[in-house]
């Protein structure tokens, strides 16, 4: 939540570091309905056969959207922390929370593929299905792509999920940020001005 002033709000000021944001629902879901329309465009060939093929083939900025909102939500208790000289969130907690969002979806799915569809038609040997299980094929050039072909943006999401606390630390280190930080609760702390 912001204030009138366009300062962090009341959840930051209360030590509140996971304030929810219901406006991003809806932009979720527009997110999620235009990645879904992109596949569907691409698959079918409508992307190829039509004329507005060319704007359907640009719905994938979902994916954008969903990194921007992932990015802004998952960054924003690390800042609120410092802003209140409250430690930062707990990294064990905050790698618990990411891996019950993807890993257990995804190893349903994964499971499904390899031993149910048999794809791909050889089961992969164990190294393989390590970097399956674990989504790291991504780094490796024989399993590239994986039986699921689109795990990569998951493989590419939990490497930004382990860069976020990476980061944060970083930025917490630098030894110039003190005197912004100190502008920050300043403007933070005064009330938005009247209307």
């Amino acid at each position: 939540m912001t204030d009138a002033a366009g300062g962090l709000g009341s959840p930051a000021r209360t030590g509140q570091t996971h304030a929810r944001f219901p406006c991003f629902d809806g932009l979720r879901a527009m997110a999620a309905f235009a990645v879904l329309m992109t596949h569907v465009a691409f698959i079918t060939g409508f992307d190829f056969r039509s004329s507005i093929g060319a704007l359907t083939a640009r719905l994938d900025v979902g994916v954008a959207v969903f990194f921007l909102i992932s990015g802004f939500l998952l960054y924003r208790p690390f800042v609120v922390a410092r802003l209140n000289g409250e430690p930062p969130p707990r990294v064990a907690a905050y790698f618990w929370r990411r891996g019950l969002r993807i890993f257990p979806a995804y190893w349903l799915a994964l499971t499904a593929t390899i031993f149910v569809l048999n794809i791909p038609a050889d089961v992969p040997s164990g190294r393989d299905l390590f970097l399956y299980y674990g989504l790291l094929h991504l780094y490796s050039l024989d399993t590239l792509f994986g039986p699921i072909l689109a795990s990569y943006t998951l493989v590419t999401e939990v490497s930004f999920y382990v860069f976020l606390p990476v980061y944060a630390f970083a930025i917490e280190s630098y030894p110039g940020r003190r005197r912004e930080l100190r502008l920050l609760r300043r403007r933070s702390a005064q009330p938005p001005p009247p209307r």
